[in-house]
């Protein structure tokens, strides 16, 4: 028996899945247990000891009484490099790709467990489109310490998509699906062409991507957390967490954001029903706070604080792709919401009223397996030979470099390039002769330009050199990951590796 995992390692939640190679069909992996699902798990760990770390609901039990030993949404952290998460049962600091990879042990050791000791033999593990490639790396890096062989990472709508196609009945077909993808911590908003031939043979084309790295379910419980406090400070101006100790202000906002995860359920399941909403404070008894709150509070409240309109500007952005390339959103002909943060109202309400067009959820699986599902069916593309499933997919944001002297950035890797396909050269000038040097790559996201990584050019390849430069070609993987290759007058090749993490 093969074991071809994938997994949905989410901000929010976690969901472990096989490609199962005799049936060409993916299975859950049992033995994680439910939390908005019976195979959903929240992506959360507490350290009881050294010898003893619990994941999944185990942790979160725990860590309700024991804040400081638990961890919650490390993914929403791990491209930050100065993170540290300082763990008192093990008195030390961890950083977020520490974390992660106890996580990964985690979820490897029980994978084992439920197949009587067998060793997996592949992993593929999602990611949303919008991170970048030092993300992309740590998450990688996590999971490989972690003891898994992990043969290729997929961008999360990606994944959906093939579950889609996978579960489609329908062949000979050609469509422009867009999928919008909300989750616990980022957003997604992909389009690919679909053209299904026959059951086991379909192409998935990505033709434009953009999203928000730092926007999902998570910013909306903090959002409604903070309204509440507001709230109880209306109603007791002596109520100010501020001026009492750590651990009584964090047992309060815990139990707040408690109530706003509960609230924001309530309003999404039923968004014509009133929701109560009940808190009392650990610090003083008497303040509390009992109300009835109607469904506009929560519409009301994304789009006073600009929630609603992060989403709306990268939905702009997609249509400025559709128009460089001569097309308007009228050439989408299925919009598909994913992730559990679609659930919303407020939310599918602005993607309705941008494309004009009611989008679709997934029931069968439900829209918070569709990744997972397809993390595994990517894993049997890789390893199983009688699967015909293609991907195309791009690059999210341009990658280049910055130009010595005026700094202005460089993209060598447009936007929406194809994984796989290589740059043009481009000619990177030296500042010295005479010593190291490095050439700093760049990717432009949101009128930012985040440093991905770096090249070290040392002064002996630069003696190999003429007139002070060097050819530069940048090229992704599959995975998204980026390579280059250095030349010296564009015709002997000087090296070729993936590019080191930014330090």
């Amino acid at each position: 028996m093969s074991l071809y995992i994938g997994i949905d390692f989410g901000t929010s939640t976690n969901l472990v899945t096989r490609w199962n190679e005799e049936k060409k069909r993916v299975d859950h992996v049992q033995g994680f247990s439910g939390h908005g699902g019976p195979d959903v798990f929240p992506n959360v760990i507490y350290y009881e000891s050294p010898e003893s770390i619990l994941i999944g609901n185990a942790a979160e039990n725990k860590g309700k009484n024991d804040p400081y030993n638990y961890v919650e949404a490390i993914k929403r952290h791990i491209g930050e490099k100065n993170y540290r998460q300082y763990i008192p049962n093990l008195n030390r600091e961890l950083t977020s790709e520490d974390i992660a990879k106890d996580i990964f042990t985690c979820i490897r050791k029980k994978i084992e467990t439920a197949y009587g000791g067998e060793k997996i033999d592949a992993v593929v593990i999602s990611v949303p489109f919008a991170y970048q490639h030092t993300e992309r790396a740590r998450i990688k890096n996590a999971a490989i310490n972690a003891g898994m062989n992990v043969i290729g990472l997929i961008e999360e709508p990606v994944a959906a998509a093939l579950t889609y196609g996978l579960r489609t009945d329908i062949n000979n077909t050609r469509e422009r699906i867009l999928v919008f993808d909300m989750g616990g911590g980022t957003l997604d908003v992909t389009m690919f062409d679909f053209k299904k031939k026959s059951e086991n043979n379909f192409l998935v084309w990505v033709c434009g991507t953009d999203g928000d790295k730092k926007l999902g379910g998570r910013d909306v419980d903090e959002i409604i957390k903070q309204k509440l406090y507001g709230m109880v400070q209306n109603k007791y101006e002596e109520y100010r967490l501020d001026d009492y100790p750590e651990d009584k202000r964090e047992t309060d906002f815990a139990t707040l954001r408690t109530e706003a995860v509960e609230l924001k359920k309530n309003l999404s399941d039923d968004p014509d029903a009133e929701a109560f909403v009940q808190f009392r404070s650990q610090i003083n008894k008497e303040w509390k706070l009992e109300e009835y709150i109607e469904a506009e509070f929560l519409d009301d409240t994304l789009k006073n604080v600009g929630f609603l309109n992060r989403i709306k500007n990268v939905l702009i952005n997609i249509q400025e792709d559709l128009e460089d390339r001569g097309e308007d959103i009228d050439s989408i002909d299925k919009i598909l919401l994913v992730g559990g943060s679609t659930n919303i109202p407020a939310i599918q309400t602005i993607v309705k009223d941008f494309f004009d067009k009611e989008p679709e959820f997934s029931i069968n699986p439900p829209v918070d397996e569709l990744v997972g599902e397809g993390a595994a069916i990517y894993c049997g593309i890789i390893k199983d030979n009688n699967v015909h499933y293609s991907i195309k997919s791009c690059v999210s944001h341009s990658i280049g470099v910055k130009e010595i002297g005026s700094g202005r950035f460089i993209p060598i890797l447009e936007k929406n390039t194809l994984y796989g396909k290589e740059s043009e050269i481009y000619k990177v000038k030296f500042k010295y002769s005479d010593r190291d040097e490095e050439i700093k790559i760049f990717q432009y996201v949101n009128d930012n330009y985040a440093l991905v990584g770096t090249i070290e050019i040392s002064e002996n390849d630069k003696s190999n050199t003429s007139d002070k430069e060097i050819g530069l070609q940048l090229n992704t993987d599959q995975s998204g990951m980026i390579k280059y290759v250095l030349f010296d007058q564009y015709d002997n090749k000087l090296r070729e590796d993936y590019i080191r993490e930014a330090e």
